[in-house]
């Protein structure tokens, strides 16, 4: 209706009061993104994807990591002897490392189940990346007291801060929508709260037992190795459950 053609197959003629979309602004469209019903203006889609977010996600956890290898400083001596003095910084760099790695794994893993990119989840997505930023910097403390109780509760409290964002995350890509098993979200919020409480506790003892604290912090990354949420009492339940034969 928008374009009328002249008598005798003259060029079209454009109806009057309908105006022809500026072809450079609809490239500059995102994709998802429609065209609204008279064609002149365009509208949000009904979903957006969430590829743009993991992308994101992906290079920020690399920023991370890039800064925390970029901490590690040699040792003042020419001696291999001289690297054991160093040993704080060791252990303090690969539980961080371990730690972003574990993030970054069930990240990736839980994103595969997540809804139409909304406002919610995108700022509970840069909560997460934010908690998690914070810890090259815990981590340079850390070696640089070699293994203090103070800064090891720091170190504690931001493990605790990304756990407590991360189960913002869960909630807003598989609880809110109800994605997935039920067994499966019940256990992933059991284990996030469990967690949870575990890097609390490891923070409030910090100070006075730090070897204690450190294990607790490694011990809760533990869980968190293999991303796939199984209750291991169900799934002992169902190897032992007996198997069904056909007459």
């Amino acid at each position: 209706m928008g374009i009328a053609h002249g008598a005798d197959g003259d060029a079209p003629v454009r109806a009057p009061g309908r105006a022809e979309p500026d072809q450079a602004v609809l490239d500059q469209v995102p994709p998802d993104f429609e065209a609204s019903g008279d064609g002149t203006a365009p509208r949000r889609g009904k979903a957006g994807s969430a590829h743009r977010l993991v992308a994101f996600s992906d290079g920020v956890f690399a920023v991370i990591i890039t800064i925390l290898v970029l901490a590690l400083r040699p040792p003042t001596g020419t001696s291999y002897a001289s690297l054991l003095t160093l040993w704080p910084t060791a252990v303090s760099y690969a539980i961080s490392y371990l730690f972003i790695a574990i993030v970054w794994l069930n990240h990736h893993h839980l994103m595969r189940h997540a809804p139409p990119v909304s406002t919610n989840l995108v700022w509970a997505n840069f909560t997460h990346l934010f908690s998690v930023s914070l810890v090259p910097f815990a981590t340079s403390w850390v070696a640089d007291s070699r293994l203090a109780g103070a800064p090891l509760s720091l170190y504690a409290v931001i493990f605790a801060v990304a756990n407590a964002s991360y189960l913002v995350l869960c909630w807003e890509v598989m609880d809110r929508p109800r994605v997935g098993d039920e067994e499966i979200r019940t256990f992933m919020r059991m284990r996030a709260w469990t967690t949870l409480g575990l890097f609390a506790a490891a923070a409030a003892i910090a100070v006075a037992v730090p070897l204690a604290s450190l294990v607790i912090i490694v011990f809760c990354l533990a869980l968190y190795i293999r991303p796939e949420a199984r209750s291991p009492v169900r799934t002992v339940q169902r190897r032992l459950r007996p198997k069904s034969t056909n007459p």
